[in-house]
């Protein structure tokens, strides 16, 4: 890419993105190129910008997104010298039930995909906090760190696609 299609800028920076490549404007900041690319580079920034993991924004984003859900925290637990993500949120009303139930669906439709088993948990801390995380099996290696981050791009994927399904949407009463 040469040109900005919005302002003519010729400094265009390449801003590579699993795999693919997107194309930022150094004068205005407009994206061009691959769409899946530019949309993995404005979630990267945004992360940043809120002080999230970027590894972890995807799946806190979708969550936050659930009708009856309030995410509460999105952060690695340390566990030896590796951390292990967790997102932990709380209901805010009703619908916030059906909406566990269906995450927890969503988790186990996507067993196939996943590289490590997953769990919700619940705790109480003034009120109902659960907690999305890994479960990793045997000590945790850098290997095991890939996984999981392989992990959230699939569950965040997941929670996605099957959000917009009938048996998500209109559940069964």
């Amino acid at each position: 890419m040469d040109v900005c299609p919005d302002c003519g800028n010729h400094q265009i920076s390449p801003r590579p993105f699993d795999g693919l490549v997107a194309f930022e404007c150094d004068l205005c900041g407009a994206m061009a190129g691959d769409p899946r690319a530019i949309h993995g580079v404005q979630m990267t920034q945004k992360a940043r910008e809120l002080g999230i993991d970027p590894h972890l924004w995807p799946l806190m984003h979708v969550l936050g997104g659930l009708p009856g859900l309030h995410v509460l925290d999105a952060r690695r637990v340390e566990a030896a010298r590796f951390s292990l993500p967790c997102v932990q949120w709380h209901l805010v009303d009703a619908k916030g039930f059906a909406q566990v139930e269906n995450l927890t669906k969503s988790l186990m439709l996507s067993r196939g995909q996943l590289q490590l088993p997953w769990r919700i948990e619940l705790s109480y801390e003034r009120s109902m906090v659960f907690t999305l995380l890994p479960c990793p099996q045997g000590p945790l290696s850098d290997h095991t760190i890939v996984q999981v981050e392989h992990d959230l791009d699939i569950l965040a994927l997941s929670i996605t696609r099957d959000s917009r399904l009938s048996w998500w949407v209109r559940p069964k009463n």
